[in-house]
């Protein structure tokens, strides 16, 4: 007896407009590849991919758990060594050591469990924030950097928090998902990974969350955007792969086009 929209009104409080998702932005076919992958293989779950990711783009990963992205994650944030192929970054062969090493070179990555892996519950918002890069004054850590850092995302991404201070576990869900996101954004990265950035988070999270991004990919960024959630993957991305059993089995050149149909039949 109710209407979706109304739901969602309830929810957040406010009208939201009729799609949850920013407009996209013309395309742009002269701006540099950021990220290239080449016959890419890792483990047992892929084998064999080749894409890439050019600055200001967000591309998206289609594709069942296990179907692949987890593994091509995991070896660009450094985490899994490559079976076979080659990566490069910003036009240079990039071959990650660890996941520090990938961090240093400007590469975030948002896990999809940000509880386990994402961040530390029982550390400040502040020593979450800066956790990937602290800043130091010498050999100590810069306190006072630091909490400039944290204000500084606090305010572009609306954190709700009374203080840097406060523990991750007084936040909720979407605020804790944003304190992982500004992890990421404190590197300055050029490349950012996100593992279904949205999972367990509400409407209106979510609705600043996408709008974080897409700003964020309008400055420059490149973005590679998993989720098993399709509506985003069609109303966030300006590319699609589409990934079954570690292959890429099709390609959308205009996200906008796409209909779940015709993703959910080359996943199958």
């Amino acid at each position: 007896e109710i209407e979706p929209n109304e739901i969602h009104r309830r929810m957040v409080g406010r009208e939201l407009a009729r799609s949850i998702y920013p407009p996209r932005p013309p395309g742009d076919p002269g701006k540099p590849v950021v990220f290239e992958a080449s016959e890419v293989a890792v483990g047992r779950e892929l084998g064999g991919v080749s894409l890439d990711v050019h600055a200001g783009e967000i591309l998206g990963l289609a594709g069942l758990k296990g179907a692949g992205a987890e593994a091509l994650f995991a070896a660009i944030c450094g985490d899994l060594p490559l079976r076979g192929g080659s990566m490069k970054l910003a036009g240079g062969s990039y071959a990650p050591s660890s996941p520090t090493f990938a961090w240093g070179q400007g590469v975030a990555y948002l896990p999809g469990d940000r509880h386990n892996e994402g961040l530390i519950a029982d550390f400040s918002i502040l020593d979450n924030l800066v956790m990937a890069r602290p800043p130091h004054h010498g050999p100590f850590f810069d306190r006072a950097a630091a909490t400039a850092i944290a204000g500084d995302l606090i305010a572009q991404i609306g954190i709700k928090t009374q203080s840097v201070d406060s523990s991750c576990r007084s936040l909720s869900g979407g605020n804790l998902q944003k304190v992982v996101i500004g992890k990421c954004l404190a590197v300055q990265p050029r490349l950012l990974l996100l593992n279904n950035p949205t999972r367990g988070v509400d409407i209106g999270a979510r609705t600043e969350i996408y709008r974080l991004v897409r700003q964020k990919a309008a400055q420059g960024l490149a973005v590679i955007l998993s989720s098993e959630d399709m509506p985003e993957l069609i109303g966030m991305s300006d590319r699609l792969l589409v990934l079954r059993q570690g292959q890429i089995t099709h390609r959308i050149e205009t996200a906008a086009d796409a209909t779940e149909h015709d993703i959910i039949g080359h996943m199958a």
